[in-house]
């Protein structure tokens, strides 16, 4: 009987954790971590006793010892693990609280020794957004990418980058504001070194620099407004930036906040320093290496698959900070670019017109549509409370022409393309998105034309914005 009593306590405290991990304690802390130990202890811990006093057995003092050991070793490991990832992820609803919340002294700083945080990718899809014009996107830069690759010396290179601030980089008629912080080539082209890296020590091809900026363009937005997410304060998702910013191809992105720092890439725990080259690369590094080496403990090896993807041959990299408080933002928004687009999308009457050249000998096996409502204005605090981004939601698809014994999707919508011709080197289809709008109206709807079952396998695609 002393085993059920001791049993009903312990799964008591069992309850009692897992409500607190899943509802008080934020996800991805030491405390979470904390929480989800004591919880998983007191799980074994009441399965002992119930398998003991139905066996009518008392437990040894011995077997107890050792029980309780291991369960504290398992405790620690978890805890230290979660702690290297994120034990000290800063939060904020506004830039001016952000500011006031870290110390203004760089020794202060330093002491807080702060780790890098990421937010998740969804697995891989990828989108491109039109406005209700259905025209293609220009770009104003406000100032040129290209900086001199000349390393400059301690005193300037550090001058110039606490100066360094960005515009406001919202997306307006299809236009947007991109700064580019000091020496940008030489950081993007160490960035992509540090990429190609990792995917040549995988076995992997590597990726060219995309001319499309809208990595530097969510770098900067989240550097300006004082948030971390994947959306932004227009509530756009990454691929809708992608599209409006000129992008034609599928693009998955990763997202890094992490600080200026002397410290070595897989050091535990950040020391923060002036934002000067060095540093600034030593954040970049510091992102890359937690991407690619501890990421299961905070985002199931999201970023880590997303770098290694061998379909993917192109990245737009971001890179921006606050020199106040030597926070460093760093995006990587991989892409799928093989098809170089003849004619616009969209065409007059909703009709949907892929045609121009390819560059994979990947075959098109369908076309699927997702649906997100449009986008809403989001404050920081809403953004600082997302994670993981997903494609929308599926609403059907399109097969090549059929007259008799078709493919069809159940319970969704199917439409057959009037004209299907693929091949390795050219592509040409044509279909009405008419059905798709009137089953769900006004939203944004976004096309992926994929080379296998997965939207991650796409190699174009493209969200048309519906109002009415």
């Amino acid at each position: 009987m002393p085993h059920f009593k001791w049993s009903y306590f312990l799964l008591i405290l069992w309850v009692a954790l897992f409500l607190t991990a899943l509802y008080v304690v934020p996800e991805v802390t030491f405390y979470y971590s904390v929480a989800i130990s004591l919880f998983n202890a007191m799980a074994v811990l009441a399965i002992t006793y119930i398998i003991a006093g139905i066996r009518r057995r008392r437990l040894s003092s011995k077997f107890l010892a050792i029980l309780v050991i291991l369960l504290i070793a398992g405790f620690l490991y978890q805890s230290r693990a979660s702690l290297n990832e994120s034990s000290l992820k800063t939060t904020f609803s506004d830039e001016a609280n952000f500011l006031s919340s870290i110390p203004s002294s760089l020794e202060a700083l330093s002491a807080t020794s702060p780790t890098t945080t990421f937010a998740t990718t969804a697995g891989g899809p990828s989108t491109q957004t039109e406005t209700t014009s259905l025209s293609q996107a220009a770009t104003s830069v406000s100032q040129s990418p290209s900086q001199s690759s000349t390393l400059a010396t301690s005193t300037q290179n550090t001058a110039e980058n606490a100066n360094w601030v960005p515009s406001n980089p919202s997306i307006s008629n299809d236009n947007a504001t991109i700064s580019y912080p000091p020496n940008y080539d030489t950081l993007v082209d160490y960035a992509l070194a540090l990429i190609n890296s990792d995917r040549e020590q995988a076995g992997l091809p590597a990726v060219t620099l995309s001319s499309v900026p809208s990595g530097q363009q969510h770098a900067d937005s989240m550097d300006y407004f004082g948030y971390f997410s994947h959306w932004d304060t227009q509530g756009y998702k990454p691929y809708m930036r992608y599209s409006l910013l000129g992008g034609t191809g599928a693009m998955s992105e990763n997202i890094g906040l992490t600080y200026c720092t002397d410290s070595s890439p897989s050091s535990t725990l950040l020391t923060l320093a002036p934002c000067n080259l060095q540093t600034i690369e030593n954040g970049i590094s510091s992102s890359e290496w937690s991407m690619m080496n501890n990421d299961a403990v905070c985002c199931s090896n999201g970023h880590r698959d997303n770098i290694l993807d061998p379909l993917h041959n192109e990245v737009s990299i971001g890179i921006a900070y606050n020199s106040t408080t030597s926070a460093l933002y760093f995006v990587e928004d991989f892409q799928n670019d093989y098809i170089t687009l003849s004619s616009p999308i969209v065409n007059p009457g909703n009709q949907i017109v892929v045609v121009g050249s390819m560059t994979t000998e990947e075959d098109v096996s369908q076309i699927t549509v997702y649906y997100d409502a449009l986008p809403q204005a989001m404050t920081t605090s809403q953004l600082d409370s997302t994670s993981a981004y997903g494609p929308g939601t599926f609403v059907g698809g399109v097969f090549p022409p059929c007259s008799n014994g078709c493919e069809y999707y159940p319970r969704a919508v199917t439409v057959y393309a009037s004209s299907w011709q693929v091949s390795s080197t050219s592509i040409s289809i044509d279909f009405s998105l008419n059905n798709f709008i009137q089953a769900d109206g006004p939203g944004v709807y976004t096309i992926y034309v994929q080379t296998g079952s997965s939207t991650g396998d796409s190699i174009l695609t493209h969200s048309i914005f519906m109002t009415s």
